[in-house]
């Protein structure tokens, strides 16, 4: 793995398996440039689709959204796309609230309800906007765009 964004607060490292980045913390405008700069790297260095893992992700600017959209509809016109994994359900609403889960190019893979408990489920379809797997998210802390 090679780190192509570090900070105390946002961190990208380049996945081989399957090709593409993994993001962990917050990415907020300070690092939307060298994300979107991360992501045409790794567009670069792999011939196919790309994979962006979210897993850690706990909150993201409109300029970090944008990057994203931005590189789907970049790799789109080259006959390619970005799937967007582990997204949580909170950021997964976003996408779609927003009608950015219709950018050309990206492709958004919902969370398994596997691995949600049945009741921690239907807490996320009632709760809107809040991330399930953070209990202070809606103090605006965790799972919020900035």
């Amino acid at each position: 793995m090679q780190h192509v964004s570090d900070t105390a607060s946002f961190r990208a490292v380049r996945t081989d398996d399957p090709p593409g980045l993994a993001i962990r913390g917050d990415l907020g405008p300070e690092h939307a440039v060298r994300f979107a700069g991360a992501l045409r790297g790794a567009a670069a260095a792999a011939p196919g689709n790309l994979c962006l893992d979210c897993e850690g992700l706990d909150t993201v600017s409109v300029e970090g959204l944008r990057a994203m959209m931005d590189a789907a509809a970049d790799l789109s016109r080259l006959g390619r796309s970005l799937t967007v994994c582990r997204l949580s359900p909170y950021f997964l609403r976003i996408f779609r609230l927003a009608g950015w889960d219709q950018t050309p190019g990206l492709v958004l893979e919902p969370p398994a309800a596997a691995e949600l408990g049945n009741s921690e489920l239907a807490r996320v379809r009632r709760s809107g906007l809040r991330r399930p797997d953070r209990p202070d998210a809606a103090d605006g802390r965790h799972g919020a765009v900035a």
